[in-house]
């Protein structure tokens, strides 16, 4: 095998055909039987030269400028058969239901990886509905191959093997290819945890399967090589689990929700990480996530510090509006629900653990929603900037393009949706919480100079929206403080270096130095 001498194929369960003609001259075979392994078996490959028919079948396809090509094949037989196929009985799972396929990634032209790899079927309910084409999820395993993809080759930005992928297909909403990659990018731009990801062309058995994105596996498999060992709690929404991680999960948040804790924001973030918590729901409620409980729940059982933790999954029911389209409401796409997507007026709309838990954070700690309230300014301050955001969508209408997809109507929705989804947010947090604001915040800034807001760097002019009980932080750093000689806020001058102030109205500052 690894000589090349043998290469997979699909086992038919039969033998070879024995001869008797030994005053013939035969070849070297490198065995006089099929050796079965499974539903594989090894045949000889002659010259010890892997042929892919991944490769072959799009060996002659001239690539779409910017986009990777996943070239799957498999055979016809493994994917249609009225018994065995797992596209036709798409809703079964299981290792039973892995088949071998081959595998060759393309970038920029160039053929970058080859290799046999187990073939699944993915994609949720799409599975059970047989209305849009489900993706497909890979596993490399030494027995077909190589037992990962090296790190950075498939995923640019992924640091660690790949050893289960999912190929997932855009067609999902109908009409919203790039809803899940721009998500992401947010959730990550954020700070949330994510799984990498890589739009592609995806190819089977030699024809275009359509638009999809490439993203590593939320599993054990893949994810838990983060950990370095194997003590660590994995429970993955809306899947089987262990009943060791059903019930760690449960023993480990329930008490936060229903356990009589005081101080309540101290005692819960002793073994929750509430900043990854908190970031999670503003990922869901800027985006409009309305299938929002998902994801894995995590932790590192060997480390006594250890904190419970979320990682963002499936996030393509982001910035598409189900319940207006189901309920026939008239409104914008930037209006629909936000933080109001976890509400029921006062209480939480859903049975997901986290929203419970944020809704008693929000609800007995004043603490938590002070905090909560300078993260979500922050966040649209100084994170999910217009620069960030319009940058994001200006590379995927490239992408589209490119595609010969361009969806215009679709991309220019996501233009305004993000122009104006900050100042909507801000205002439905005003009424939730009955706040004083918002308020905006133009700081001109001096050429040449730079100023620590928030403590965010800007070298040009800012502006921001503030609550009265959102501060606003300036600072002058080191290196410009002997030019340095007031701010004029609103024509008043104050001469110190570092102030803290409370907006009451629209505010301008300039920033006076020498």
């Amino acid at each position: 095998k690894r000589l090349n001498l043998v290469r997979l194929a699909e086992n038919d369960f039969q033998r070879f055909k024995r001869t008797d003609e030994t005053d013939h001259e035969i070849d070297f075979v490198t065995f006089q039987k099929k050796r079965q392994v499974g539903r594989y078996l090894y045949e000889a490959n002659p010259g010890a030269h892997v042929s892919f028919k991944s490769t072959s079948l799009i060996r002659d396809l001239a690539p779409k400028k910017s986009w990777p090509i996943i070239s799957i094949a498999v055979n016809e037989k493994d994917l249609n058969d009225p018994v065995y196929g797992i596209l036709v009985n798409r809703d079964k799972k299981g290792r039973e239901w892995e088949r071998i396929a081959e595998v060759t990634y393309v970038e920029n032209g160039r053929i970058t990886f080859e290799s046999y790899a187990g073939l699944r079927m993915h994609g949720g309910k799409r599975l059970e509905t047989h209305e849009f084409k489900p993706g497909f999820r890979l596993y490399f395993r030494r027995k077909y191959g190589v037992k990962n993809v090296p790190d950075g080759l498939i995923l640019p930005n992924l640091n660690i093997p790949l050893r289960t992928l999912v190929i997932q297909t855009t067609a999902w909403p109908p009409g919203y290819p790039i809803n899940n990659p721009l998500a992401y990018d947010i959730s990550k731009q954020i700070g949330c945890i994510v799984p990498d990801t890589q739009m592609v062309e995806i190819y089977l058995n030699g024809k275009s399967y359509g638009m999809g994105y490439a993203t590593e596996h939320l599993s054990r498999r893949q994810w838990g090589q983060r950990f370095g060992h194997e003590d660590y709690l994995f429970f993955v929404f809306r899947s089987h689990n262990s009943i060791e991680d059903v019930v760690g999960y449960a023993r480990k948040i329930r008490p936060a929700i229903e356990g009589q804790l005081t101080p309540l924001l101290a005692e819960a973030g002793k073994t929750i990480d509430l900043n990854n918590l908190t970031k999670q729901m503003i990922s869901w409620f800027f985006s409009g996530t309305s299938d929002y409980c998902q994801g894995v729940a995590a932790y590192d059982r060997a480390r006594s510090d250890a904190k419970l933790f979320w990682i963002n999954w499936d996030m393509d029911q982001s910035f598409w509006d189900k319940s207006a389209i189901v309920n026939n409401l008239q409104r914008k796409p930037w209006q629909q629900a936000g933080l109001n997507l976890f509400f029921y007026g006062d209480e939480p709309k859903s049975d997901c653990w986290r929203v419970s838990l944020f809704h008693r954070l929000l609800k007995e700690s004043a603490e938590y929603k002070i905090k909560y309230l300078g993260l979500f300014v922050e966040t649209l301050n100084h994170l999910l900037t217009q620069d960030f955001l319009y940058s994001r969508i200006k590379y995927y209408r490239e992408m589209l393009v490119q595609f010969g997809e361009p969806h215009e109507e679709y991309v220019s929705m996501l233009e305004t949706f993000i122009r104006e989804r900050p100042y909507f947010l801000l205002l439905e947090l005003k009424k939730k919480f009955d706040l004083n604001g918002p308020f905006s915040c133009k700081i001109v800034i001096p050429n040449g100079v730079s100023l620590e807001i928030d403590s965010y760097i800007y070298n040009s002019e800012y502006i921001g929206y503030y609550f009265k009980n959102t501060p606003i932080e300036l600072s002058v750093p080191e290196s410009f403080s002997s030019d340095f000689k007031y701010w004029l806020v609103d024509g008043e001058k104050i001469t110190q270096r570092n102030i803290q102030l409370q907006l009451s109205k629209d505010t301008t500052i300039d920033a006076v130095f020498k």
